[in-house]
């Protein structure tokens, strides 16, 4: 009789299993395990709290589990061309670059402002000042500033200021302290040191409470910082097309970043450096770098001098970087966009708007001959570029990055 029940007993926890293996709760929980997968992203998405809940949730709607490795944006960047992640975020447009030819799908997901934070005295006197603007004072005046010094995006983005005022940041003495770590660790020194640091603006905003040395500083158009997730094998294209979710977006929102949407003017990074050189009365404009030909390129109008200030065809502006142009007839008004900055000009006014803001040129951009000549110093500036005049010459180098 016991070996009868037993017999039953089996039978029965055998039939259960095989009902519970084959209902639908089951099998779902088993169809969502797919296996772990890497993300290489920036110390800011982990540093800002976002990774924390975007994950969570980047998990559940693709059934694979993420390891994290946060690190400066240039280490993401190598992991994902070795193989050894296979989803990343990072915020470095120019380094990116090495994504994309190497077969890496770009999708810029949200943006922020890089911030200058320093001593709540600002010894400096720098509050309210363009970046750009502070940083010259900064070095002239030799006020102690942290930087990263390790390749991540805020750090190309420090470096490319320095490098727009003529300066390179290897030469800088013992007030330019290397840190070696990420966006918070820096944070950290430069609240102990009372120095000034590059910053972006969701981890200072989620942080600062700590930071009881420091306080906000400046930003400006050129501080735009922008986010982007990179993904290659089409099996995670789940994971992108939930980041373009509201869900998704609100998270963002909830962190300090401003989610990109269609109406986001966001440019694909150029595929080379390019330096392009105009001569005064000449078309013939050199490039190196583009495309690694390095061959002359025909303008249609030669540049010229107006006022003080070298007017350009917006061609030689544009095209060798891979700006936007657009137009717009009934208000005469030019619009060039690139990287996030945009820049409008109406033919014949001397104000302009760069990235929303008013700014008065000292000359007009005009027509001539039915050729748009802008003015070549504000323009190029006013996108990042770097301009460098040669009075004896009379040659104007415009470099990116």
């Amino acid at each position: 009789m016991r070996k009868n029940w037993v017999k039953i007993v089996v039978l029965c926890m055998t039939v259960m299993a095989v009902l519970l293996t084959s209902s639908p709760m089951v099998a779902n929980a088993q169809e969502q395990t797919k296996g772990t997968i890497i993300m290489a992203t920036t110390t800011s998405f982990r540093d800002s709290g976002l990774a924390d809940v975007l994950i969570k949730e980047m998990e559940k709607v693709s059934g694979y589990k993420i390891n994290l490795v946060a690190q400066g944006s240039g280490a993401a960047i190598q992991m994902l061309l070795r193989g050894d992640a296979q989803i990343g975020i990072t915020h470095a447009p120019d380094s990116e670059v090495q994504l994309l030819e190497a077969g890496w799908i770009r999708m810029p997901i949200m943006t922020n402002y890089f911030y200058l934070v320093g001593p709540k005295n600002d010894p400096a006197g720098v509050k309210g000042k363009t970046l750009t603007q502070a940083f010259k004072v900064i070095y002239d005046k030799q006020y102690p500033f942290v930087t990263r010094n390790d390749n991540s995006g805020t750090d190309v983005k420090e470096k490319n200021i320095w490098k727009s005022l003529g300066l390179d940041a290897n030469t800088f003495g013992s007030w330019y302290i290397k840190t070696q770590a990420g966006m918070l660790n820096s944070l950290q020194i430069a609240n102990e040191k009372g120095a000034y640091i590059l910053t972006d603006q969701s981890t200072w905003i989620k942080n600062k409470g700590q930071l009881t040395n420091l306080d906000f500083i400046t930003t400006s158009g050129e501080g735009l910082n922008i986010y982007s997730f990179f993904f290659k094998d089409p099996q995670y294209k789940v994971l992108a097309d939930y980041l373009k979710t509201p869900e998704a977006q609100a998270f963002m929102r909830q962190y300090y970043f401003d989610p990109i949407t269609e109406n986001t003017p966001i440019t694909t990074p150029a595929l080379t450096a390019s330096t392009v050189q105009l001569a005064i009365g000449f078309k013939v404009m050199p490039i190196n770098g583009l495309g690694a030909t390095g061959k002359p390129y025909q303008l249609d109008a030669p540049p010229y001098i107006k006022n003080g200030r070298t007017m350009v065809p917006i061609r030689a502006v544009t095209e060798p970087f891979g700006a936007k142009v657009d137009w717009d007839g009934a208000t005469r008004t030019v619009i060039i966009s690139f990287q996030g900055h945009t820049v409008k000009m109406t033919i014949g006014s001397n104000v302009a708007t760069v990235d929303g803001a008013r700014v008065t040129m000292d000359v007009a951009p005009e027509i001539i001959n039915s050729r748009t000549f802008v003015p070549a110093r504000f323009v190029s500036e006013s996108l990042g570029f770097t301009v460098r005049w040669n009075d004896k010459t009379k040659t104007v180098t415009i470099t990116y990055p």
